[in-house]
């Protein structure tokens, strides 16, 4: 059931990072060479590098814990014996989960004390809507690590055990 979701959820990310990245380097080529070409360039370009960057990151690392691929300390997969690894990993993701459900708990928050008392953004925009990433990005992140807590057993059997990697230089 969670697959289809899983699935669209992450096409969505996948072209919400293309959108986000092709955008970033238009601007950054744009103020290039209205800088070399002009003399001036936008005046508006820093403001939405620093958003279109803010938001790449945040999306970005919600991508990295889909594919396994975000910042973790392993020990499971070295130190205990291989029945206790399954349990260790569905651990591990559980509690991710769980941290993240609360950093999104806190963003909402903050944005939404943005909302309140904020100003305006890029283009006058309300200066909360940039920062809606962050609740998003930590919502994300938490259903990804909550699905890897609950799949992994189908997935490690597929995957079998997991392989060393490459000795260190």
């Amino acid at each position: 059931m969670l697959r289809p979701i899983s699935r669209t959820i992450a096409a969505i990310e996948n072209g919400l990072l293309t959108c986000l990245l092709a955008a970033l380097a238009f601007v950054a080529a744009g103020q290039i060479a209205l800088r070399l070409g002009a003399g001036s360039g936008w005046a508006w370009a820093a403001e939405a590098k620093r958003i279109l960057v803010l938001w790449l990151g945040f999306i970005g690392a919600a991508a990295a814990s889909r594919e396994g691929s975000h910042i973790r300390i392993d020990l499971a997969a070295t130190l205990l014996p291989v029945p206790l690894r399954l349990p260790a990993r569905r651990l591990a993701s559980l509690l991710a989960g769980a941290a993240a459900s609360a950093l999104t708990v806190a963003a909402l928050r903050f944005v939404a004390d943005e909302a309140q008392y904020g100003g305006t953004s890029l283009f006058g925009l309300p200066s909360w809507l940039p920062l809606s990433v962050l609740p998003l990005s930590f919502a994300l992140t938490a259903f990804h690590f909550l699905v890897r807590a609950f799949g992994q057993q189908s997935a490690l059997r597929q995957a079998g055990p997991p392989q060393p990697g490459p000795p260190s230089p």
